[in-house]
């Protein structure tokens, strides 16, 4: 155990090699990085000197407690902190002065307050491993690297359908390519092994998509991709559901900004997606409002008769339901335009 009286100090940067911060917006990469520093260390030594604190929990004396001594009959010993604690910056420097040089001391924050004087200190001493979002060109050239390890090659389509189809987030592509390279198998992943495998579960990539043809006034292109849902197997309530969500969020955005918020400002009240929110500003910033209102009490109103059954739209007889679709997204789609 540590002493009872712990002598304050600085603690000069070439202390603090031993301690790493792993912080940025991409979860999955976040996670990625720990599974393989966990299962690294694990071959080299053992779980025995493993361990996994919660940072909102910990005061200075407990965490000393577990990173101030030598490891237990092991070389190393490495302790991951879900999160920093809010330590001042005296508290910080006690512990990375004190933390024993033999244990890995791995700080794990996503968004750390850099405001608090304790993660100012731990800023400038630890060595930061930065994990930010995946987007564009790095983000079609990570999906390669999980086909390549699987002796496989993806078409640029095959990318971008899984892109639209899914959406961004990591953790559901990475899994959707791991399903398509056991599907395919050897050679190369087209498009249309995409089109035939991969699932439309996640309303970010359809309404990212979705919004990104509309928004670019391309009604033509919006129609063919309803249309390829639907083939898919995509359920055209769904379909129906989620359009209509998509026209009160661009309405809502397009309203704050039509009354002089930042888009700034905007990002930071709306909670939406990265790519959901980009396509409503898209339309924000040339739609007309009063029209785009129109849509909505237009939509409004034929959701109430399909569901007072004014509208054949059963799972048997979708064919009205299918038409108010088409009808929806040209509509939104003329909205999102700019003033003739």
């Amino acid at each position: 155990m540590v002493g009872c009286m712990i002598q304050v100090m600085s603690v000069p940067a070439a202390t603090a090699k031993n301690i790493v911060c792993f912080t940025g917006e991409n979860s999955f990469a976040l996670c990625e990085e720990q599974r393989r520093w966990r299962e690294r260390f694990r071959e080299k030594y053992d779980d025995h000197n493993f361990l996994v604190l919660e940072g909102a929990e910990l005061t200075v004396r407990a965490l000393l407690d577990e990173v101030g001594v030598s490891p237990f009959l092991a070389e190393r010993r490495l302790v991951f902190i879900r999160g920093i604690p809010r330590f001042s910056k005296e508290e910080m420097e006690t512990v990375l002065a004190h933390s024993h040089h033999d244990v890995i001391l791995v700080f794990i924050a996503g968004a750390p307050d850099r405001r608090l004087g304790g993660v100012k200190v731990l800023m400038k001493l630890a060595t930061i491993r930065q994990f930010p979002l995946l987007r564009g060109v790095k983000l079609m050239e990570w999906m390669r690297t999980i086909s390549a390890d699987a002796g496989l090659k993806i078409e640029e389509d095959a990318l971008r359908a899984l892109v639209e189809c899914i959406g961004e987030d990591q953790e559901v592509l990475y899994h959707e390519l791991k399903k398509l390279n056991l599907f395919v198998g050897t050679g190369t992943i087209s498009r249309h092994h995409v089109w035939t495998l991969a699932v439309a579960n996640s309303d970010e990539g359809m309404i990212w998509h979705l919004g990104e043809l509309i928004g670019g006034r391309d009604p033509h292109n919006a129609l063919v991709y309803i249309h390829e849902l639907l083939e898919r197997g995509e359920d055209p309530f769904r379909l129906w559901n989620t359009l209509l969500w998509m026209l009160r969020s661009f309405l809502q955005v397009s309203m704050l900004r039509a009354e002089g918020i930042c888009e700034r400002e905007i990002i930071r009240h709306v909670v939406l997606r990265p790519q959901m929110m980009q396509a409503c500003l898209t339309v924000a910033r040339s739609t007309n409002i009063l029209r785009l209102r129109e849509v909505l009490r237009h939509a409004l109103d034929a959701d109430r008769n399909i569901k007072t059954g004014e509208y054949r739209a059963s799972e048997t007889e979708p064919g009205e339901r299918l038409a108010l679709i088409d009808q929806l997204v040209l509509r939104i789609a003329e909205a999102a335009g700019p003033s003739p």
